[in-house]
């Protein structure tokens, strides 16, 4: 698991999970129990807590059929509640043009986001050499997450690179973003230098912001 994903599932053992099974012997685990357990979950938390939360317990159990501890896993089958996702809303092309313009020094950053539907951490994580200038490219190759405290660099979600085509407009952006930097150097850092800062603070899951509604504006020229 990468570092973000652990801590993650972590979080809902120590916090939500252990609670109720840490001291509950994998014998007796009972289907009834488990489907009583997500029914109190549900009636004090959202759908989402509970469909993180109870995934947790199932592999656990899911591991100790591989062990051969059990002969089938008592928390499958059991029904969750209903998660409804939020509408998508996205910006036009005036609003993100807005958006970036009160960024100041993140102006590119928000453009970019805005067109290319990078990840928050793919973003940040983006040095002056990923950017080819000439072709209006980007290579990713990079993810950085936030853990407690901590910056890691890690692969993309995917485990895979990509190259995204950006528009001219953005390209000019990101090349007075670059002007002055070495090749290795970052794009963009926060105020005190390293890397930024997900959106929402102290939140460590990447984060995608809302592409702009096509047609995008023309670039000069």
């Amino acid at each position: 698991m990468k570092p973000s994903s652990f801590h993650a599932c972590d979080s809902v053992w120590r916090n939500r999970v252990a609670p109720r099974w840490a001291d509950v012997r994998i014998a007796d685990v009972r289907y009834t129990d488990v489907a009583a357990w997500v029914a109190e979950l549900s009636a004090v938390r959202g759908p989402s807590l509970v469909r993180v939360a109870y995934p947790v317990l199932a592999r656990i159990l899911d591991d100790a059929m591989k062990d051969r501890m059990l002969a089938a896993n008592p928390a499958r089958g059991v029904k969750l509640p209903k998660q409804t996702p939020p509408p998508n809303v996205y910006l036009t092309a005036a609003q993100l043009d807005m958006l970036a313009d009160e960024a100041g020094p993140y102006r590119s950053l928000v453009l970019l986001l805005g067109v290319g539907g990078l990840r928050w951490g793919e973003a940040i994580a983006l040095r002056v050499c990923d950017a080819d200038f000439l072709r209006r490219r980007i290579e990713l190759h990079r993810n950085v997450v936030r853990v407690r405290s901590q910056f890691v660099v890690g692969s993309l979600k995917s485990h895979k690179n990509r190259t995204v085509v950006v528009p001219a407009f953005v390209m000019d952006a990101l090349a007075a973003s670059a002007a002055g930097k070495g090749r290795e150097d970052l794009l963009w850092t926060a105020p005190y230098g390293g890397y930024l800062r997900p959106p929402g603070g102290e939140s460590c899951s990447p984060a995608r912001w809302p592409a702009a509604r096509r047609p995008m504006r023309p670039s000069p020229g």
